[in-house]
């Protein structure tokens, strides 16, 4: 008789086993899809935003270069500027081609 009671005791453990692992696989399927819906938008915010970093750095390397290179290319045009304002006041005239610049 103990049997019978042990068993029927183990018949119900393992029914209320299953049941409880079946929650357990929704529970793990549901929180998988989720973690798999919010990894997937910050991954897509994270690559906008390295996107736009990456933009800016790029930006700022060419500002760089442009600034670096106005300095010498501001020299270069006083320069020019200035010789043809020098070669006016001698009353020169410049050309270039077939072309009078002054």
């Amino acid at each position: 008789m103990a049997a019978i009671i042990s068993s029927i005791k183990d018949l119900i453990a393992s029914i209320f086993e299953v049941i409880g692992s079946i929650f357990k696989t929704a529970f793990n399927a549901v929180e998988g899809i989720l973690r798999l819906a919010v990894n997937t938008v910050m991954s897509v915010v994270n690559m906008f935003l390295d996107l736009i970093t990456g933009s800016l750095k790029a930006m700022g390397s060419v500002g760089e270069f442009i600034l670096g290179n106005f300095f010498a290319i501001l020299i270069v045009a006083v320069g020019i500027f200035g010789f043809i304002a020098y070669q006016n006041r001698q009353g020169n005239s410049i050309k270039v081609g077939n072309k009078k610049l002054n």
